[in-house]
């Protein structure tokens, strides 16, 4: 694994690039775009921390990997160790008003429990 100075240093020379991208390239960007439409957690945390503890972008993660990669049993194994989750909620908002996406956080949350607390 590398450190963030050698990550820098392998990763400098791609952003120095100017090379255009191929279609082929921005084909698979836009397939991406469709796939992750407008509602997607990118994990900057500014939502936390949440009052009640929830972590929400772990949440958000398993149920990417649920939906993205089909790792069904994975994604509800992760969701079934976080200690806090929707049933914690007491609907405050102040992960949304955090939120630099304007994400529907709570509802995204109710979606992800609905599909991750199967058993």
């Amino acid at each position: 694994m590398l450190d963030d100075s050698e990550q820098l240093s392998y990763n400098a020379p791609f952003f120095l690039d100017k090379t255009p991208l191929t279609k082929e390239e921005l084909n698979v960007i836009e397939e991406e775009k469709q796939i992750l439409g407008n509602n997607f957690c990118r994990r900057c945390d500014y939502c936390q921390p949440c009052p009640q503890g929830i972590q929400i972008s772990l949440i958000f993660n398993a149920y990417a990997y649920f939906k993205r990669y089909n790792l069904k049993t994975w994604a509800e194994d992760k969701y079934k160790v976080c200690i806090k989750n929707i049933n914690d909620c007491v609907n405050c908002g102040c992960c949304e008003v955090k939120c630099p996406y304007l994400l529907p956080i709570r509802t995204m949350l109710c979606e992800a429990h609905k599909l991750l607390n199967r058993g």
